[in-house]
């Protein structure tokens, strides 16, 4: 069984990508889409060994910045293990704000999207264990067009962690534009499906 199920769990998991270079200062989304940022979060754990706190972050918060955007489309957002076996939701449905923005390569006004959301110990562990993890910002609304420029792409992400005392920010390693992603949470029941029929014997292994 075990040769029949990784194949349709390879299917499953394979989704349509377009390649975002480090390079890259703007993407293009249509309706459920989604910009799915690699996050590096093992420095939490470095620090958190320092003092002797739990390993894992328990808060994180985000902020995207882009060029001024539609504030009227909505976006949900979910941090997710790297293998996609947990997934979790931030609140509600997300919208862009104005805002102003002054750095050495951009000055004047800008859109935010921002986030927050709290986890428990198990969460935590479930999805920061491997010292990253993904975000996805999905676009539930209409085609529109996201970036900074002449920031690259993965520059206009800021991700905070936070567990007790301690607060860090986390690096954007990388960032690819996912086509038609269905809901994270989906894929949740599916795997654990999959995963117990890989465990389940055959009729010959039960001879």
């Amino acid at each position: 069984m075990k040769r029949l199920v990784l194949p349709v769990l390879l299917l499953a998991m394979s989704l349509p990508a377009a390649t975002i270079s480090d390079t890259d200062t703007t993407a293009d989304l249509h309706s459920g889409d989604a910009l799915t940022f690699q996050v590096l979060t093992w420095n939490f754990g470095f620090n958190a060994a320092r003092f002797g706190l739990p390993h894992y972050p328990t808060d994180i918060s985000f902020s995207f910045v882009t060029a001024p955007a539609d504030g009227d489309v909505p976006f949900s957002a979910w941090i997710q293990a790297p293998d996609g076996s947990t997934a979790l939701p931030f609140a509600g449905a997300l919208f862009f704000a104005p805002g102003l923005l002054s750095s050495t390569q951009y000055s004047g006004e800008v859109s935010t999207l921002s986030g927050y959301l709290h986890l428990t110990s198990v969460q935590s562990n479930a999805i920061f264990s491997t010292g990253s993890a993904i975000l996805l910002l999905v676009d539930d609304g209409s085609d529109i067009t996201l970036g900074l420029p002449p920031n690259t792409l993965h520059n206009d992400l800021r991700v905070s962690l936070s567990g007790g005392p301690l607060s860090v920010g986390a690096l954007s390693a990388a960032v690819n534009l996912q086509i038609g992603v269905p809901e994270p949470s989906m894929w949740v029941p599916i795997l654990a499906v999959l995963a117990l029929l890989s465990t389940r014997p055959t009729r010959n292994s039960e001879l």
